[in-house]
């Protein structure tokens, strides 16, 4: 049986979404210091992996940076899967990578 759809994705999703955005409900708050502190962290990252993106790009560089964080997202998700060991066997099936797939 494949899994997949909101079974899977919906729960780390929802964690991730609340780790990322959830300090800038602390705006209007005497601890607003920390949502901006937050988000000056967030733009510092974001510009940080596009100019390695850019740099990778341009060294001509395997791994793409968006293949990169395809690949953290799916390490995140599979942490809160309940059977991540057939989740990876279903990823690497679905990219037709049949040694991954062995190796699963």
């Amino acid at each position: 049986m494949p899994l997949g759809g909101w079974r899977i994705w919906g729960w780390p999703m929802f964690g991730l979404f609340l780790i990322l955005l959830g300090p800038f409900a602390l705006f209007g708050t005497p601890l607003h210091f920390l949502a901006m502190t937050w988000a000056v962290l967030l733009v510092l990252a974001l510009w940080t992996f596009l100019i390695s993106a850019w740099i990778g790009a341009m060294a001509g560089t395997a791994t793409t940076g968006l293949s990169w964080l395809e690949g953290r997202l799916r390490l995140w998700v599979a942490r809160f899967a309940p059977d991540p060991e057939a989740l990876w066997l279903q990823w690497a099936r679905q990219a037709h990578r049949p040694a991954t797939a062995r190796w699963c």
